[in-house]
């Protein structure tokens, strides 16, 4: 657990984890800014993600680069220990991996031109412009743009 302390005899806050000083800092935001970075880290690090392994060679060019589920992060070289589809465990080079990420699926969009565009709105300021106020035509028009445009909004 990260949480940052004020020393007050020293003048400085210090950055503890799990009971352990990790950097030491006369400016709190510095070391806010270190704590969210090592927690995005963690809570959003390479373990579960999909990745495969983009090493040139004659059977991966005909079969493709072997894909694998990250289970653990290794040090010293960094290597990622992952789980291959066949349930074997492998480990991989970091800097030869690639992270793969799924297709997004398509997402059909409406369009809002018609009721709530803006060349509606300008096609209806133009004729409040030209034509006589209080003219049937347009105030229908302008109840039917205001209806749509209502409508159109999001709900809370």
């Amino acid at each position: 657990m990260l949480h940052i302390e004020h020393d007050e005899d020293g003048g400085c806050f210090r950055l503890i984890d799990n009971g352990i000083g990790m950097c030491t800092s006369k400016s709190r935001t510095v070391l806010i800014r270190i704590r969210d970075a090592l927690n995005a880290v963690r809570e959003t690090g390479l373990v579960g993600a999909t990745v495969e392994h983009r090493v040139d060679t004659i059977p991966n060019r005909i079969d493709g680069f072997p894909r694998g589920v990250v289970l653990a992060l290794c040090s010293g070289p960094p290597q990622l220990v992952v789980r291959l589809a066949d349930d074997t465990l492998d480990t991989w080079l970091a800097n030869s991996c690639r992270i793969i990420t799924p297709p997004l699926p398509p997402c059909e969009t409406p369009g809002n031109e018609p009721p709530i565009g803006v060349r509606t709105a300008i096609t209806l300021l133009e004729r409040w412009l030209l034509e006589a106020r209080g003219t049937d035509g347009i105030e229908s028009d302008t109840r039917a743009y205001l209806a749509a445009r209502a409508a159109a909004e999001p709900t809370p």
